[in-house]
């Protein structure tokens, strides 16, 4: 239901954008960036031109008509679908359906509109490499399907990364808890098949398929790895068929980094959390929360692991700070006060996770893995639009935050009042001089609590309130426009 309302949100966006200057035979598609980066990202859309069509291959410009990188990823032919106007009946049609990938550049919490046309020219090549490499990371994939990874900005290589581990569990939906005689299985490379590396000129990606040899029977782990030109983060894709019951598969990624602390993305914050727990701690398990990532660092180099809706790690005691990602529990009981069943916590079926790995030089808090993070959990969205207006430029901001570490969890309609709520929080220990920018006219800015009541006017010039954000706080601006 979310993805619906934030898709007829952008279109009622995108119907306002002026694209009276734009190629009149190109397809027209809007990119949204949901934060406050500017970003020069890998998007992928759906494009529909004409059933008759005869189309050898796609090519994608900006506005301003310079040739952006792009790849045609699939034809998928001749496709029905249907419109579903406010009033009436949906309104049935056949188009000649495509896929493509670009590189985006699209402004903080803004958009950017680019021009899709067909072209006799050969755009979409792809081949074979020798190794995973951009930028800033350099991938080598070990025979078993282990990753080093080298960041080029700290120097430091890790090792042994995305490695697939599974155990016995007898705990419940709360608890993990392991057997007195478990069973812990790791892929061996005579069971791991590397494909081929291939690329195209925006990214490269592989293939993997491996297995974990169960007691029952193996379990199917397929992933492909994808690397995107300039891009600081490795995005991992992994679909795992389960068919086993009782047991924990994670993923495992050994650090090497010496600390004594994590930093984990929680509600409103980042927080420090002590790798040893304290003494009193009776469980040889510690799990802990985390939103959006995952951080171990010290002064010279660290490893983030972003995620999309995994919430749960653990940073192993085993000499490597190794990072522990839970992808999947299968287990029988709700909890461990008596007998409640629940047979469909055994999680069966084809599962798919995704995360990201990113390292980089320094402490989290002076590197921006946790802005790359963020960005791994908010992805550019694209649509087509057949139509425009003329309220908006091909490409603007609505609002802006600086600077990036500030984090914007909030842009609505006030409750009560015709004005613009943004909420935003410092999740670090240090204060920042924040800068709050909107390209509207503005009557008058006020400062309100979480209940949206005025607290108090602040002062705003040509659109732009400066404050201090404290450590640990959620901040909460009412900006009244003029219209």
């Amino acid at each position: 239901m979310s993805e619906q309302l934030a898709k007829e949100a952008f279109e009622n966006i995108a119907k306002n954008i002026n694209i009276s200057n734009l190629k009149a035979d190109s397809l027209k598609i809007v990119v949204f960036n949901p934060i406050n980066v500017t970003r020069k990202e890998l998007v992928t859309a759906i494009v529909d031109f004409p059933k008759d069509s005869e189309i050898y291959d796609l090519m994608v410009m900006d506005a301003d008509g310079n040739d952006v990188p792009s790849y045609l990823l699939e034809d998928m032919g001749i496709v029905w679908d249907y419109d579903l106007p406010e009033v009436g009946f949906r309104i049935p049609y056949h188009v000649r359906r495509f896929r493509i990938a670009f590189l985006a550049s699209v402004p903080s919490m803004g958009y950017a509109t680019y021009q899709v046309l067909p072209t006799e020219e050969t755009i979409s090549e792809i081949y074979k490499i020798d190794c995973m490499e951009n930028e800033h990371l350099l991938v080598e994939i070990l025979n078993d399907g282990r990753l080093n990874i080298t960041d080029k900005n700290s120097g430091f290589c890790f090792r042994g990364l995305n490695q697939f581990q599974d155990s016995l569990d007898v705990g419940d939906e709360y608890n993990y808890r392991a057997p007195k005689e478990d069973e812990i299985v790791s892929p061996y490379a005579s069971d791991t098949k590397i494909g081929p590396i291939l690329s195209n000129n925006i990214y490269s990606e592989c293939t993997i398929k491996t297995k974990l040899r169960l007691s029952e029977k193996p379990m199917d782990i397929n992933y492909t790895l994808l690397l995107v030109k300039g891009s600081r983060r490795l995005y991992v894709h992994a679909d795992v068929l389960n068919e086993h019951k009782d047991h924990r598969l994670r993923v495992l990624f050994p650090t090497d980094v010496n600390t004594d602390y994590v930093s984990a993305d929680g509600q409103f914050d980042v927080v420090k959390r002590r790798i040893t727990p304290w003494k009193g701690w009776k469980n040889p398990s510690n799990c802990q929360p985390q939103q959006a990532f995952v951080d171990v660092s010290d002064d010279e180099k660290g490893l983030t692991i972003a995620n999309r809706g995994l919430p749960e790690y653990e940073v192993l005691r085993d000499g490597r700070n190794t990072i522990a990602i839970t992808l999947l529990r299968a287990v029988k009981h709700l909890g461990d006060w008596g007998v409640f069943p629940t047979p469909e916590a055994q999680c069966q079926g084809l599962h798919t996770f995704e995360y990201a790995i990113i390292p980089h030089a320094g402490k989290l808090e002076s590197s921006i893995a946790d802005i790359d993070a963020r960005a791994f959990n908010a992805p550019l969205t694209a649509i087509q639009i057949k139509n425009g207006g003329n309220k908006l430029a091909p490409r603007g901001i609505f609002i802006d935050l600086q600077p990036q570490k500030l984090v914007i969890s909030s842009i609505k309609k006030a409750e009560d009042r015709d004005s613009l709520i943004v909420r935003f929080y410092n999740p670090y220990h240090n204060s920042m001089l924040g800068t709050l920018t909107s390209p509207m006219p503005v009557d008058n800015v006020y400062l309100c609590n979480l209940a949206e009541e005025r607290l108090e006017k602040l002062e705003c010039i040509n659109g732009v309130v400066t404050l201090d954000v404290p450590p640990k706080k959620i901040i909460t601006c009412e900006i009244v426009t003029k219209y």
